[in-house]
């Protein structure tokens, strides 16, 4: 009762939704702002909250203009009294940092998915709907909760889970079945369940190589989760409110921060170039005419057709 008194009623909360839905329409022109109630409770004459939906315009620009079209899917369930589940979609921005963009994803313009790339927990809803709306995309899940559906089936923790994950971050699939062979030693039943789960969803042989983003896992959406911990224990529009000015402020931050970078190019992509760049000075070339070319890196040979060259 004392709660009550301090942060007032859940129920008026949810009947207030449609005046904060309106004010956000108004000082952030151009969101996308739904608020859904139940069709069924409106028969019966009752006004019940079904599901509300959020995508401010500065993040929709954020993300068509500047971000890469990869996608994470998460849910997390709110701590107040009518409880519910908070559906979330987060982008990763140049730095890395996540970048939560739209509290689902139906405002971006995407048209069927080519070129984007999902990734999530395996949530079967969240598939069917991805492949519904968006039947071009990329799906990916998270090697993270693979791991764990994969272990409660039996196969224990400890090397068994280490390969598991190596076999996630490789690169060429001859690295993979050496991996797989490997596991198999040790439990051929945890291979064959392993591989129940579409391996081209979570392993980086079978990825995009068109989209750059070799991420096996949705810690994006983790990280962000624990971010808002505090607000999910409040009334919702107190939780929406402080997600609001979060995100504001976490982003009127970073800007900050990219102010002061010497050029406009990333710290990071710079520090990554210059390791790049020391990798020929290691490599010599020794050309053999008009078919190709040998080089070597540190005692190690390998040869090249002269397509590879040009």
């Amino acid at each position: 009762m004392i709660l009550e008194k301090l942060e007032g009623s859940f129920t008026d909360e949810y009947n207030k939704l449609d005046a904060y839905a309106n004010a956000i329409k108004k000082s952030n022109v151009g969101s996308d702002i739904i608020n859904n109630i139940s069709k069924d409770a409106l028969a019966e004459g009752k006004k019940i909250f079904l599901r509300m939906y959020i995508c401010f315009e500065a993040m929709k620009k954020g993300f068509k203009g500047g971000l890469r079209t990869f996608v994470v899917l998460d849910e997390t369930f709110l701590e107040e009294k009518a409880k519910g589940e908070l559906l979330v979609a987060v982008a990763q921005n140049a730095m890395n940092h996540f970048y939560p963009f739209a509290w689902t994803v139906k405002s971006l313009d995407l048209k069927n998915g080519e070129g984007v790339t999902f990734i999530s927990d395996m949530q079967k809803g969240l598939l069917d709907a991805i492949q519904s709306i968006l039947p071009d995309t990329h799906y990916r899940y998270c090697v993270r909760h693979t791991v764990s559906n994969w272990s409660k089936e039996g196969h224990g923790y400890g090397e068994r889970t280490k390969l598991v994950w190596w076999c996630a971050w490789r690169s060429y699939e001859e690295e993979l079945n050496d991996h797989l062979k490997t596991l198999g030693e040790i439990s051929e039943e945890g291979v064959k369940d392993l591989l129940h789960y579409p391996v081209k969803c979570w392993c980086r042989t079978y990825f995009d190589t068109v989209f750059k983003n070799q991420k096996v896992e949705n810690n994006l959406n983790e990280s962000f989760n624990s971010w808002i911990l505090d607000a999910r224990h409040k009334l919702i529009i107190g939780m929406l409110q402080e997600i609001r000015i979060k995100v504001m402020n976490i982003l009127s931050k970073k800007e900050s921060n990219v102010m002061t970078w010497p050029t406009q190019r990333i710290p990071q992509e710079i520090e990554l170039y210059n390791e790049y760049l020391r990798i020929p000075h290691k490599c010599t070339i020794d050309f053999h005419g008009e078919y190709g070319y040998e080089f070597s890196k540190d005692g190690e040979y390998g040869q090249a057709t002269k397509g590879d060259q040009q």
